[in-house]
C-alpha cells in the first residue's frame, strides 16, 4: 500500500496508452517506472526474468 502514490499515476497512464485501449502515447521512462515498481512489489531479481534474443537482421 505504501507504494499506491507511486504507482497510481503510472498506472493510469498505461491505462490510457495505445496498448491499454487509450490514445495517448506513453514515455518509455514511465514505462521504466512502472518496471522498477512492479520489480519492488514482487520481489523479482530483474536476473531472473527471462532474456529475449536479439536478432541481428
Amino acid at each position: 500500500m505504501r507504494e499506491w502514490p507511486k504507482m497510481k499515476p503510472l498506472r493510469d497512464a498505461v491505462n490510457h496508452a495505445v496498448l491499454g485501449h487509450g490514445f495517448e502515447p506513453i514515455k518509455s521512462e514511465r514505462v521504466q517506472q512502472l518496471y522498477e515498481v512492479v520489480l519492488r512489489l514482487t520481489s523479482i531479481a530483474e536476473s531472473s526474468l527471462p532474456k529475449f534474443p536479439v536478432l541481428n537482421l
